[in-house]
């Protein structure tokens, strides 16, 4: 009776052990892998703002995409990927994705014009002259209250 408990006594201290260990070991690992993370977070959030126009589309839409994966992004910085990834597929002629980032951008970001005015220039190079010009409308009007 006496060597039954001894035993679950050394395989409890065991597992206590092994689960400190896996603990430490996960805590090191995050640690150490958290700088790559973010050096990952940062060259995506470079490609998907693009800024020089030095990436293709499709590149930009890619880098944009992994960064809206990426976690702890901010709504602003969401907004705006939305947007440039909306900027890319807009200059792949996939107007109707493109419109879509424009829509997820707005609805992140009601206020933000360059959203509304990049959705209607979609809507114009996909023929849809009326909701082009509701949008940039929209954005005459955000962008004159935000300005007085």
């Amino acid at each position: 009776m006496m060597r039954g408990r001894a035993h679950a006594g050394l395989l409890a201290r065991m597992l206590k052990h092994r689960i400190i260990f896996a603990v430490v070991a996960s805590a090191a690992f995050t640690l150490m892998a958290a700088p790559a993370m973010a050096r990952t977070v940062d060259s995506n959030a470079a490609a998907c703002a693009n800024e020089r126009d030095e990436l293709p589309a499709s590149v930009q839409a890619d880098a944009s995409t992994r960064f809206l994966r990426s976690f702890g992004v901010s709504r602003h910085d969401r907004a705006q990927a939305h947007k440039s990834r909306g900027n890319a597929y807009r200059a792949l002629g996939r107007y109707e994705l493109a419109i879509a980032d424009y829509d997820a951008a707005i609805r992140v970001s009601p206020r933000y014009v360059e959203a509304y005015r990049n959705r209607a220039r979609a809507y114009q190079d996909s023929g849809a002259i009326n909701l082009a010009t509701a949008d940039s409308e929209e954005a005459g009007r955000i962008s004159a209250a935000q300005q007085g």
